[in-house]
């Protein structure tokens, strides 16, 4: 009983998700659709590797296991790419990886008494090293470019970007180790609960971060792309005396105008007020003061807060929080500790 329970929990587990993210559909994003066709392609993984498990082996079933088992990480690197793309235009090599997928198990259809795992396993230890590598780098340069824009991430970046790394991560590693061991060792009730409770725990993470994570580098262009004329003009290079009126007005800003105090504050909002454009705005930020504008922002705003408590100490933190510019309690005390060390109390 508790072998067949747990041989079937990962199935039952990505079947839940893929029929919510068909009832979903319309509320998604164009990144998030990626995930329907990844969701059944691990529902199917995984019902091949319940029938494998309860003694149902087949021809048919050993090429859709296969075949979904390469399918899976190119999926998961076609959501990423969704997510972290600017142009419209994806670039064509991630479909191209999709290819394995298919070339192997039809040649495993045709010529069976062929041992085609020697071509399969390297092949998806390939596709796992691949789709790990560029996958978190293009994770994180979606960090770093929202950490450059946006002085409130709290729903664009921070736990929902981590944990995606981290479950990309994790999973690589359970996928290539379990692969390498091979799915006959584990035939016994207690050492099938492993893999099934691992990729139940990942599989959910991911799957759970991605419904509700919609934010994307997309996004984030078409309303970079929304420039003003006044915009456009100060695109033009600076002189040094012009160069020097900036970082002058930038100061008034932070000092007297206590701008870091406006909640949702962008960088291209900071540059305007500054005279100056986004670019110039964010090459000023990283190079001279060695910082990305969130930092930047909420640094100032957690010194504020620290004047604020310093004059009352009794005052709570949900109205240090709404003063000091941050939309939530969470996000006011997330980088409290970050500036700080410790906690308001």
């Amino acid at each position: 009983m508790i072998y067949s329970l747990f041989s079937v929990l990962p199935f039952v587990m990505c079947l839940m998700w893929t029929v919510l993210y068909v009832l979903h559909w319309k509320e998604h994003t164009d990144a998030q659709h990626m995930l329907l066709p990844f969701a059944c392609v691990c529902t199917i993984l995984y019902m091949c590797h319940a029938h494998f498990f309860l003694g149902e082996r087949n021809l048919w079933m050993e090429c859709l296991w296969m075949a979904c088992s390469l399918a899976s990480y190119p999926l998961y690197y076609l959501y990423v790419v969704r997510l972290t793309e600017p142009e419209r235009t994806a670039p064509r090599l991630p479909q191209l990886l999709l290819l394995p997928a298919i070339i192997i198990p039809a040649i495993h259809m045709l010529v069976p008494a062929w041992d085609i795992h020697i071509v399969q396993a390297p092949m998806f230890m390939f596709l796992v090293l691949y789709v790990c590598i560029r996958g978190l780098m293009r994770l994180h340069r979606l960090e770093r470019d929202i950490l450059n824009s946006y002085a409130d991430t709290e729903d664009k970046s921070s736990v929902g970007l981590q944990w995606l790394l981290v479950c990309a991560i994790l999973n690589s590693l359970f996928s290539a180790v379990f692969n390498a061991i091979g799915r006959d060792i584990f035939h016994q009730d207690l050492l099938v609960i492993v893999p099934s409770v691992l990729f139940t725990t990942m599989l959910f993470i991911f799957f759970y971060i991605g419904d509700r994570y919609s934010f994307s580098a997309r996004q984030m262009r078409e309303e970079d792309m929304m420039l003003s004329e006044e915009d456009e003009r100060l695109q033009q290079p600076m002189s040094n005396e012009e160069q020097a009126q900036f970082v002058i007005r930038l100061n008034q800003l932070m000092s007297e105008e206590k701008i870091y105090l406006e909640p949702n504050l962008k960088l291209r909002d900071l540059a305007l007020r500054a005279g100056t454009c986004r670019t110039y705005m964010s090459e000023y930020l990283h190079h001279t003061l060695n910082t990305s504008f969130s930092d930047y922002i909420n640094e100032q705003r957690i010194r504020y807060a620290q004047r604020l408590l310093e004059a009352d100490p009794n005052v709570s933190i949900l109205y240090l929080s709404a003063k000091s510019g941050f939309n939530s309690e969470q996000s006011f005390l997330r980088n409290y500790r970050k500036f700080t060390g410790k906690s308001p109390k």
